[in-house]
């Protein structure tokens, strides 16, 4: 029996996972996490869903890497090591990238130049990037509206974002272009709402 007001570390890992999955299977699809994370300490020095993030994806075997704009930035590195056994690197050396603030915008450029792609013949070296936005909706309602294409979609699919800034699916497109090599995404916002942008998706922007 567990507290359900407590981010269990085994059995609410697991079914954030099982909905990540999902949501890597059919891209731009939103699943909600937001009850999950209700059970995140109010004391955790980065966001609710980097936290219940990182607590699924990392373990001793992986690096990350952490940034925001936030002053408790150092301590929500040591608080993502001390929880998950996992270490903070550089952004080219992670395995999973954790950006839970707006970057500015040579640092986007920093960030997506340097993020592990893979190699053609070792694609599963890449990085994964999670992205902490305003807001998901699966409406055009949003300040970046964009149409997804590719596998798990049947046709296309609209998915709109609010707080990410367009330099990200530009160098997604670039890092990208070589399939098998690229970098996946997930985004996830205030919400407790998550989608993935995985490096088989096509992305188009879509004007109004």
């Amino acid at each position: 029996m567990t507290n359900a007001n407590i981010f269990h570390h085994v059995h609410d890992t697991r079914k954030l996972y099982r909905r990540l999955l999902d949501s890597m299977a059919k891209p731009g699809k939103i699943n909600t996490i937001a009850d999950l994370l209700r059970g995140v300490p109010e004391s955790c020095p980065c966001s609710s869903g980097t936290y219940a993030l990182a607590q699924t994806l990392l373990d001793q075997q992986v690096s990350f890497y952490y940034a925001s704009q936030e002053l408790n930035a150092d301590a929500a590195e040591r608080a993502i090591e001390w929880t998950t056994g996992s270490h903070h690197t550089a952004s080219h050396a992670a395995d999973y990238l954790f950006i839970d603030t707006p970057p500015e915008m040579d640092e986007i450029d920093s960030i997506m130049q340097s993020v592990r792609i893979g190699t053609l013949a070792e694609p599963e070296k890449s990085a994964t990037i999670a992205l902490h936005v305003r807001r998901l909706s699966g409406a055009d309602d949003l300040a970046l509206p964009i149409i997804l294409r590719g596998p798990g979609i049947n046709g296309w699919h609209l998915l709109s974002v609010d707080g990410m800034n367009m330099e990200w699916l530009r160098l997604r497109s670039e890092r990208n272009r070589e399939y098998p090599t690229g970098c996946d995404f997930i985004l996830f916002d205030d919400d407790g709402q998550i989608a993935a942008l995985p490096r088989t998706t096509l992305i188009e922007r879509r004007d109004f």
